[in-house]
C-alpha cells in the first residue's frame, strides 16, 4: 500500500470500514475542504504583510487529501477506542454491583 489515499482510490468499497464514510461522501468532503482552504488562504494573503514572495518557504510534505484521510482515520480509531473504554467501564461497574450484591446477600444470610 503506497499510502491511505492511494489505497482508498484503488479500493473505494473499503472507505466505509476504514474511515466511517462512503467513498462518494469522502470525495465531496475533500473537494469542499480544498475549496475552503483556498478561500481561507486567499483571505489571509489579502491582509498579510509579506516579507518573502508568495509561495516562498518549505512546501507541505503531505497532500491535502492525505491529511484529511489521516484525520478521519484517527478520529475513527479514537472513537472506537473510547467506545471500548466505555464498555469496559460499564462492565467494571456491573461487576462491582454484582460483587456488592453478593456481599450484601452473604451478610443477610449470616445475620439470620
Amino acid at each position: 500500500m503506497k499510502n491511505l489515499f492511494h489505497y482508498i482510490q484503488t479500493a473505494p468499497h473499503r472507505s466505509r470500514s476504514l474511515l466511517g464514510i462512503e467513498y462518494e461522501q469522502l470525495s465531496r468532503l475533500i473537494t469542499y475542504l480544498q475549496q475552503l482552504e483556498a478561500e481561507s488562504m486567499a483571505q489571509q494573503n489579502a491582509r498579510k504583510i509579506r516579507v518573502n514572495a508568495p509561495g516562498a518557504g518549505r512546501p507541505s510534505t503531505l497532500r491535502a487529501e492525505t491529511v484529511i484521510l489521516l484525520w478521519l482515520y484517527f478520529q475513527g480509531v479514537t472513537t472506537r477506542l473510547q467506545g471500548r473504554l466505555d464498555e469496559g467501564n460499564r462492565m467494571e461497574t456491573s461487576l462491582e454491583k454484582a460483587a456488592f450484591l453478593r456481599l450484601e446477600r452473604h451478610e443477610l444470610m449470616r445475620q439470620s
